[in-house]
């Protein structure tokens, strides 16, 4: 279930790398069971850091960024579960996936 819902948001990518950066363009996009928890532009050369919860104590710091668009998606399948992801969308997209 989780890999193919990530396929899913997977084949998203290239149809919201073509949209501004705006929480709009990504609700439109998420199912009912996903919510947009933060979307954000990123000038080239910034460092973005995501602060840790209960889960994960410690901060996310990545530095020195091409110009992006950050996401964070919550989704819920159901059954007492859910689970976060993000990604980082960058203005010049080389077709690739890391």
């Amino acid at each position: 279930m989780l890999l193919t819902t990530l396929a899913v948001y997977a084949g998203l990518l290239s149809v919201v790398a073509a949209i501004d950066c705006a929480p709009t363009a990504f609700t439109s996009l998420v199912p009912s069971n996903a919510s947009v928890k933060l979307v954000i532009k990123i000038a080239a050369g910034s460092t973005f850091t995501l602060l840790g919860d209960s889960n994960s104590p410690r901060a996310a710091v990545v530095p020195n960024l091409p110009a992006l668009c950050a996401a964070s998606i919550s989704v819920n399948p159901g059954s007492n579960a859910s689970y976060d992801f993000g990604l980082f969308l960058p203005e010049n997209w080389n077709g690739r996936f890391l």
